[in-house]
């Protein structure tokens, strides 16, 4: 696989770091790829679709959650909802704004049964969700909730671009650092 960068990527570690921007990632992977669908993550192609996607939040090797696509979220006192913020200036690698019915579709996706794959289960949590404005999404659970399962799926959500959603499973659609060139 030959991914190519999009998005400036960041030293972790360094005392400066530093943009950088373009470049080519190839990817050898043992098994074929199953198809591009986040929702349907396997040991095969996770490494793959984490640089063709972003998570709304992501987790420090600490265990912290920390701002993706999502630049806040607030969980309300009683664990009912949790409420996100979405980051500004991003675009899917078609060009398409990532706004929040791109993650009303996502979620619309993961909750049906046929098509959520992995995230159906984790979705059984999820009673409805909403989106006041272009960048405010709020995820109402059927009971309260944990914190940290709240925020486990804020990190396996990975959303699609709606115009992909159809064509997921052998087209990539997300905002990820890399978009896939070709597949050798």
């Amino acid at each position: 696989l030959a991914l190519v960068g999009t998005a400036p990527l960041l030293t972790a570690g360094s005392v400066s770091a530093q943009q950088l921007k373009g470049g080519t990632l190839r990817v050898a992977v043992l098994s074929e790829l199953a198809n591009f669908d986040p929702q349907q993550l396997s040991t095969v192609n996770f490494h793959v679709i984490k640089n063709l996607y972003d998570s709304l939040i992501e987790y420090t090797p600490e265990g912290k959650p920390q701002p993706s696509l999502a630049t806040e979220w607030k969980i309300s006192p009683d664990k009912p909802s949790v409420s996100l913020t979405l980051r500004d200036g991003v675009t899917f690698h078609s060009g398409a704004p990532f706004k929040s019915g791109s993650v009303l579709a996502t979620l619309q996706k993961g909750a049906d049964p046929k098509r959520g794959k992995n995230v159906f289960s984790t979705m059984s949590i999820v009673k409805d969700w909403s989106a006041p404005d272009d960048s405010t999404v709020t995820i109402n659970f059927k009971a309260p909730v944990p914190e940290r399962q709240i925020l486990d799926l804020l990190q396996f959500l990975l959303p699609i671009d709606p115009k992909g959603i159809d064509t997921v499973e052998t087209v990539p659609a997300g905002t990820g650092p890399y978009t896939l060139v070709n597949r050798a």
